[in-house]
């Protein structure tokens, strides 16, 4: 028997320099939030001019053995840690913890090739020890003997403590909610196959989210492949944010609604290599998002257990409304004129705009993806490779 073990995590700490008023936009941005009513543990440092956190994390885990594996986790960011000087960090003040067990049968047998089943656990809080999620997940995956594959997962969720959700306002306790997602895959050694990706949730109080996304792969010859597949994503929302009011005597109104959002993208890439050192690469993909909001009302308790006392009607006098449309595309042409060294041509263009309607219009808004303004980008980057 086969037993290896594994132990990994790391520690980074982070300092930021600046004005005053730098430092203050950095502490209330929605990274940090910390201006949040009801947080006791934070609070915006207006003379402050450096911010500064640490993080880290620890992994244990079986990486190796014939049927069973296994994973422990923990991490964690302070609320002053920040390192999206260097990439992307979404949020600081957060401790995150998770498990995982599987187990697999790698003996090909009659119709199953492979088979794999999984046990997942996680939870987060931030660091005033609301629950900011948790939940637990099953998902189970099998590769048949004709090289099919499928499979799918259910995830159990309770109800979440949202303390970004406000933009820097008090936070606000969500819905529990369960999901299921699945997969379809054909046999990938063929010149054409098929994919399908599938998703669907609902929460305790109305508010649901459905994907779909259905592709094909074709090989047409050894040098050409083409990949493309749809998106479609349907959202109900009963609790979505939608702006901040201040008013005059000092406070702010919350303002939710609920919205029934709809979401189409058409993804294509296409490879083409015309010799082994000259090749071509195409991305493209048109979008449209369109959400259409109704039932406004305004937060009155972000922490009250029933969700009919969180919130109370408000006859809001915008319209939340939205059409949005875009257009990405990114063209490369690799040359490897001597080994190791290449020349790179590429030709990127961006199309987008909005309007204030929120109905989706498939013929409509997908001819308004084409006809957006455009941004182009043309970049020649040249490699040469010093033999010494």
């Amino acid at each position: 028997m086969l037993f290896r073990s594994s132990v990994t995590g790391y520690v980074a700490g982070s300092t930021i320099q600046g004005s005053t008023e730098a430092i203050e936009r950095l502490q209330t941005n929605n990274v940090h939030s910390f201006q949040r009513p009801g947080a006791d543990y934070l609070g915006v440092d207006a003379s402050a001019t450096r911010l500064s956190g640490h993080a880290g994390s620890v992994s244990i885990g079986k990486i190796a053995g014939e049927s069973t594996r296994f994973n422990t986790y923990f991490g964690y960011k302070t609320p002053g840690f920040d390192s999206n000087d260097l990439g992307f960090m979404r949020r600081a003040d957060e401790k995150t913890q998770s498990n995982w067990f599987q187990y697999r049968d790698f003996k090909p047998g009659r119709f199953v090739r492979t088979y794999n089943l999984n046990f997942n656990q996680y939870a987060g809080w931030n660091f005033g020890n609301d629950r900011l999620y948790s939940g637990g997940n099953i998902n189970m995956h099998w590769n048949w003997a004709n090289y099919y594959s499928n499979g799918f997962g259910i995830n159990l969720d309770a109800a979440p403590f949202r303390d970004r959700v406000t933009r820097g306002g008090p936070g606000v306790l969500g819905n529990r909610a369960r999901s299921i997602w699945y997969y379809f895959n054909t046999d990938n050694r063929k010149a054409l196959s098929f994919f399908y990706n599938g998703d669907h949730g609902a929460d305790a109080y109305d508010s649901s989210r459905h994907g779909f996304n259905p592709g094909i792969n074709w090989r047409m010859t050894s040098s050409v492949t083409l990949n493309t597949g749809i998106r479609y994503t349907i959202n109900h929302d009963d609790s979505q944010w939608v702006t901040n009011m201040a008013l005059a005597n000092g406070t702010t109104r919350y303002v939710f609604g609920r919205i029934d959002q709809k979401t189409v993208a058409i993804t294509t890439r296409f490879n083409y290599t015309l010799s082994p050192n000259l090749s071509l690469q195409v991305y493209a993909e048109p979008f449209v998002s369109a959400g259409q909001y109704s039932n406004y009302k305004e937060l009155v308790d972000g922490r009250a257990p029933a969700y009919e006392d969180r919130y109370k009607p408000y006859a809001y006098s915008g319209s939340a409304d939205f059409n949005v449309r875009s257009f990405r595309t990114t063209n490369v042409l690799r040359w490897e004129y001597k080994p190791g060294s290449a020349l790179f041509l590429v030709w990127q263009q961006g199309k987008s705009d909005s309007e204030g309607y929120g109905d989706f219009n498939f013929s409509r808004d997908f001819r308004g993806v084409f006809s957006a303004p455009s941004h182009n980008v043309f970049l020649v980057k040249f490699s040469y490779w010093l033999n010494m």
